[in-house]
Formats: structure tokens, sequence, C-alpha cells
């Protein structure tokens, strides 16, 4: 039973120091690729097209220069990641009355003029109309985007997964199996167990304390934030959200400080780049230490035998469970071998004990 327990253990270990290099994959692509600020030029090209369909050839040039504005951009020149109602607004003002743009909304207005000759039913909207419909809509397709957001980071975290299980050949069968008749590594893999959980424990505090130190960032910056009491730890950005709605009772109110919070965040997630990137390196070293050889040498390349197909899918599918899940199991896992252990022993005594007060029979011929 301890054998099998061992495997468990082993298995869980290997999942979870592969799901932390995963998540440290997945920050650092939403940090490099700017994850958020795409999400938000979606939402603003959208809700501009919407709201008035004439400038759909502009809008990406309007959303950009206003993303791009000196007083939203706080990363060199990078676009913003929240803006609010009022922000955008007066920067889509500025933005119309400049020549470019300008230019664009007298042909809209000679387009105008052409179809209301016909008769059509055309109206162009002056940028002073656009405020009643961003009171309507704004705050709805900001919620959109930070839905966009979600799932992206979320399909960027299952590629992570499904990348690096093909290119470590990682396969869960195989790798059962060899923890199955490998005793040394099996033990080896248990031992580091320990070390694995606190290299998780520095990757997990690294996005509860990202989420918990951006709204303290938040209220240290923000007037309207002091309200907010005294912070938790955060295990997700979603959980600092929504903390933050009930904190304010409003979910108007809350939207500006909502926005303001996603900007702060991804400032602070690009700062702790390199703390990920020193995290997945203690990975791979608890690995090395416990011989267990995540890149296979001599590295096979990109040929996979079909039965080894079969166990990277499964570890594709088992890494998407995520590093919270692999690192619930393996402390589990680890806090319930000594109990088994001296279970195991207990028995082996007190079989031992009954073999030796069994009465000793003897035969009389």
């Amino acid at each position: 039973m301890l054998q099998y327990l061992d495997m468990a253990i082993a298995f869980a270990a290997v999942m979870l120091g592969v799901s932390i290099l995963i998540t440290a994959l997945t920050q650092v692509v939403n940090a490099i690729f700017s994850m958020r600020s795409r999400s938000l030029l979606w939402g603003l090209e959208t809700l501009l097209v919407y709201i008035d369909p004439a400038f759909k050839e502009h809008v990406r040039q309007i959303v950009e220069k206003i993303l791009r504005h000196r007083l939203l951009s706080h990363t060199g020149g990078r676009r913003a990641t929240a803006i609010r109602r009022e922000e955008f607004m007066a920067l889509l003002e500025d933005a119309l009355s400049e020549p470019d743009f300008s230019d664009a909304i007298g042909a809209a207005k000679a387009q105008r003029q052409s179809f209301l000759a016909n008769g059509a039913r055309f109206r162009f909207k002056a940028p002073e109309e656009y405020r009643q419909a961003l009171e309507t809509w704004f705050d709805r397709v900001m919620d959109r985007v930070s839905e966009r957001f979600a799932l992206r980071a979320r399909w960027v975290s299952v590629s992570g997964a499904a990348l690096l299980a093909f290119a470590f050949h990682l396969d869960s069968i195989a790798v059962l199996e060899k923890f199955s008749t490998d005793v040394e590594l099996r033990t080896s893999l248990v031992q580091s167990a320990d070390a694995l959980l606190d290299h998780a424990d520095d990757a997990l505090a690294l996005s509860s304390s990202a989420y918990t130190e951006t709204v303290i960032r938040l209220k240290a910056n923000n007037e309207a934030a002091q309200k907010l009491g005294t912070p938790p730890e955060f295990f997700t950005a979603a959980a600092a959200r929504d903390w933050i709605r009930a904190q304010i009772g409003d979910s108007l109110q809350a939207a500006p400080l909502i926005r303001d919070y996603n900007k702060i965040l991804d400032t602070v997630l690009r700062e702790k780049i390199g703390d990920w990137m020193s995290v997945a390196d203690s990975i791979r070293s608890d690995f090395k230490q416990a011989r267990f050889q995540l890149i296979p040498k001599p590295y096979p390349g990109l040929q996979y035998q079909p039965r080894e197909l079969l166990g990277i899918v499964l570890s594709s599918i088992l890494l998407s469970l995520g590093a919270p899940f692999w690192y619930n199991l393996l402390k589990t896992l680890s806090n319930l071998r000594p109990r088994v252990a001296q279970i195991i022993q207990r028995e082996k005594e007190e079989a031992s004990e009954q073999t030796h007060r069994a009465p000793k029979v003897t035969f009389n011929f």
C-alpha cells in the first residue's frame, strides 16, 4: 500500500513542478504581450464601432492614440490597461478634433448629407453625442473586457500545458510505470516533496501578494479607495475585484476602482517577472537533485509513438488542472504518508506479537 502512495506522491510532485513552470510561463506571456491592454483595445474598438459605425475605418487609430496617451500610459509608451469613462470621453474628443480625424468627420458629415438627400436614415454622431451612449454601454463593455482577458489567460495556460507536455515528452503513463519499478527515483521524489511544496508556496504567494499589493497601491493612490478595508490574501485577480465590489457595495461606484486596479495590477505583475523566473529555476534544481529527468536525453525531437501521444495528451489534461490543484493534492498525500506508514508498522508489530503468542502444539506418538 505504501508503494502505491509513494507513486502517487512522486507523480503529484512532478505534476506540481511542471504546473508551476506553466504558471510562470503564463504570467510572463501575459506581461510581455500585454494581454490585458489588448483586451481593452478590443473592447473600446467594439464600443466605438457600435455607437457610431461611421468611424469603423479609423477606430484602431483613435483607440491606439487614446490608450497610448502620456497621462494614461505609465509604462514607457505601452497601451494603458484600464481607463475611466470620463477619461475616455475627454481623450476621444481630443483625438477627434485633430486634423487626421477631423477629415474623417467631415467625410462622414458629407456622407450623411448624401444619404439624407436620398431619403436614407443615416445619422452621423458628433463627439458630444457619444456621452449618452457611453453612459449606457461603457461599464458593460468593460465587464466583457475582463471576461475576455480571463478567457485568454486561461487559453494561454492550457496551451502552455500542452506545449510543455509535448516539448518535455511528458508521458504520464510511462512516468507511472517508471515510478513503479525505480524505487530509488520514487523515493527521491517523495523526499523532495517538501522542497517542491515550499517553492510552490513561493509561486502561489507571488500571485496572491501581487493581487493584495495592488489593492494596497490602489488605496495609496486613489482617494475613493480609502474606504476599502484591509485586504485579505487573494489567490486570483477576480477574487480581489469581487472584494472591492463587496466593500463599495455599489457596482457603479466600484467600476472606476476596478479599472484602476487592473491598471496597477499589470504593472505589479511585470515587476514580478524576475521572481517567477527564480521560482522556475528552483523547480528545475529540485528535479535535478531528485534525479528526475524532465527533458529526456538524448532529446528525441518531435517524433512521437502512438502510445506516447496518448500519455502526453493525458499529461496535458492533468496539467491544465493548475498548480493549486496539484499543490493541495501533494500536500494532502504528503501529510497522509506518515499516518499510513504508522498504520502499516503497527499492523506488522501486531502480526509479529500474535505469532509469538500463538500456543505451541506438540504431538505425542
